[in-house]
């Protein structure tokens, strides 16, 4: 439950995320002077890293920030949650959530609602009734919906005067691998940062908001796109590729942190500014595709070659076999401009029917645990008895036994190349994160090691298993390191915040708006960032 000081409305409190942002990388740049707003804020506010649920589930890190409610209490947790009672999962699509933002929820002093713009915030839901205005999926990364808002009209006056947003839904994780595609997905990003700068600025002229968030999310899709071209350690790295796809990141964290000055400039003396980001970036050095693999082996379920070959027999499905012969059949350049006519629910469709192929779902009935599909850590889910259909795992201490049996089978894996270990932790969530759908999580969260290329895993006793097939083109990566940067009136100044972690972010905010706390909220108010 949230806690700490309120306080009376000295001003708007304006909340920029930077999706995807990696601090480490801000802090170094912005040393080099390459930053100078992102140095500047530094040292007139409080700076401070923030623990995120990114350690265990990124996908759901801007969810748990728009409802200020941790990945127990919503199926958001993943992009693709287990159907209760079933060997599959399904599409997770945010309008299902019928949650509504944090703020929406609040009450200022005399019990009035605050007038709150919310725009772009990944996975956020649209709310006709908090009186507000709400944006989303105009410009966000990995949009899961085509963009909409409350009230209706509101997107079509953001339409009207900045246009469409520069990048297509979806367009940053097309499966091409062309220097023109990321020239052009360079250009799209830097135009992205600069309309988003240009649609904050006009939000706060309106001066008629207690809270504008709005998230920056063009440091995300380029970590995840453009990595190797900045590494020259990383794999894919190419040294005759063009300059300005080497500088591409630095570039348009450059463009954020110029958008971030015109910000400041624009805003009202009593204003609030707070920016963040809920995860960073690191190089793509997971094994989560074939961590199925071994656990096929862990179980004596192997075929000819020693492998199950997950991808052309991994799914009983008639729907997910067509699904995977289609996507080998349809050539990556055609397939990614079909997504773009595609409505988002048909694409989780055929991701989650892919991605169950590729994961084994043909034989998670008969494996003492099993790996639900997933784009971030490895995720395993025990195959317990009274729990999934064909449960073989009691309760109790069986269950407890396997867990412990299986950390001690995973923290010993080595890479196949370099022999040094591929896992950083393992982490069971369902005890961190109690609530209605904790149910649905995995049991075991399998955290990697990034520091180093991955060449495959090498077992204890089930043998050597070198990658296999790719998921995706990505070649970066969300680490769990998040940051909060504040500055205003009641912030103080030069500070450095020890502690906190992202879910403290609602209830510090509504505190620096004098709103209540409407009860529910699972962080704490960050009172050390406050001077009263």
């Amino acid at each position: 439950m949230a806690g700490g000081p309120s306080a009376v409305r000295a001003g708007p409190v304006v909340v920029v995320g930077l999706d995807g942002a990696e601090v480490d990388w801000l802090e170094r740049w912005a040393a080099e002077g390459r930053l100078p707003n992102f140095a500047r804020l530094r040292a007139e506010g409080t700076f401070g890293r923030l623990d995120t649920v990114a350690r265990a589930f990124p996908a759901c890190i801007w969810s748990c920030f728009f409802h200020g409610q941790h990945p127990g209490k919503a199926d958001g947790y993943t992009s693709f949650p287990l159907v209760p009672g079933a060997y599959r999962t399904r599409g997770y699509l945010a309008e299902d959530d019928g949650r509504r933002s944090f703020a929406a929820r609040a009450r200022l002093s005399g019990g009035a609602a605050p007038r709150v713009a919310m725009i772009d915030i990944p996975k956020g839901t649209l709310d006709p009734d908090d009186g507000g205005v709400v944006l989303v999926n105009w410009g966000t990364h990995g949009a899961f919906r085509g963009p909409g808002s409350s009230p209706p009209g509101f997107m079509a006056e953001v339409e009207r005067r900045f246009g469409k947003y520069p990048l297509a839904p979806g367009e940053e994780d097309f499966d091409v691998d062309t220097t023109d595609y990321y020239l052009g997905l360079r250009t799209k990003l830097l135009q992205g940062t600069a309309v988003k700068g240009e649609l904050t600025r006009w939000l706060v002229d309106r001066d008629e908001f207690d809270l504008i968030a709005i998230t920056w999310s063009e440091l995300h899709a380029a970590g995840h796109r453009l990595y190797h071209f900045m590494d020259p350690g990383h794999p894919d790295h190419d040294p005759a590729a063009p300059a300005e796809l080497k500088t591409a990141i630095p570039d348009v964290a450059a463009a954020l942190d110029r958008a971030l000055g015109d910000l400041m400039a624009a805003l009202p003396g009593d204003a609030t500014l707070v920016v963040c980001s809920l995860h960073g970036m690191m190089a793509e050095y997971t094994a989560t595709d074939i961590l199925p693999r071994f656990l096929e082996r862990w179980d004596g379920i192997a075929g000819p070659d020693g492998d199950s070959d997950a991808e052309a027999e991994g799914t009983d499905s008639l729907n997910s076999r067509f699904q995977t012969w289609l996507r080998k059949a349809i050539p990556p350049p055609l397939r990614s401009r079909l997504k773009l006519f595609a409505p988002y629910w048909l694409r989780q469709n055929f991701r989650g029917h892919h991605y169950m192929a590729v994961f084994g779902q043909k034989n998670w009935a008969r494996l003492r645990a099993f790996c639900p599909p997933s784009d971030d850590w490895g995720y395993v889910r025990v195959n317990l008895r009274g729990r999934e259909p064909a449960g073989v795992v009691a309760p109790g201490a069986e269950y407890e036994r396997l867990l412990d049996e299986l950390t001690e089978e995973f923290l010993a894996f080595r890479d196949t190349v370099h022999g040094g270990p591929i896992v950083d932790r393992v982490e069971r969530p369902r005890g961190q994160w109690p609530g209605p759908v904790s149910g649905g999580m995995p049991d075991l969260v399998v955290i990697w090691n990034c520091a180093r290329p991955l060449s495959g895993i090498r077992t204890r006793a089930h043998g050597d298993i070198p990658l296999g097939t790719r998921l995706h083109l990505r070649t970066g990566f969300h680490s769990a390191n998040g940051f909060v940067l504040a500055r205003g009136p009641r912030i103080k100044r030069g500070h450095v915040l020890n502690g906190g972690h992202t879910l403290d972010l609602p209830p510090t905010i509504l505190a620096l708006m004098g709103a209540a706390d409407p009860g529910d909220l699972d962080g704490q108010v960050l009172a050390d960032l406050m001077r009263d």
